[in-house]
């Protein structure tokens, strides 16, 4: 059901009382990516229907295997720079 412009002006008007306000979650700004090498090749993997769980990913790059981590598309090329920045460390010891 579409909320309407006086449900969003009441949820405002709640936000800014209280002093601080909730970033809207853009579907495209957010990604799911690897927690181990921060890639974006996941691939999702089978789950046992009828238990409640977390999404599980395998990642194609690394093959890591777990849950996955949303990042902001903006930070992604941040943090692929402070990965590369610690394995040059790591390859210079």
């Amino acid at each position: 059901m579409p909320r309407s412009s006086r449900d969003e002006k009441a949820g405002t008007q709640g936000e800014e009382r209280l002093g601080w306000k909730i970033e809207r979650r853009q579907k495209d700004k957010w990604v799911l990516v690897c927690p181990s090498c921060f890639s974006m090749m996941l691939q999702p993997l089978p789950t046992v229907s009828g238990i409640l769980e977390a999404a599980r990913y395998q990642c194609r790059d690394c093959d890591y295997r777990g849950v996955a981590i949303e990042v902001n598309k903006q930070d992604l090329e941040e943090l692929h720079q402070q990965k590369r920045a610690e394995s040059a460390a790591e390859d210079s010891n």
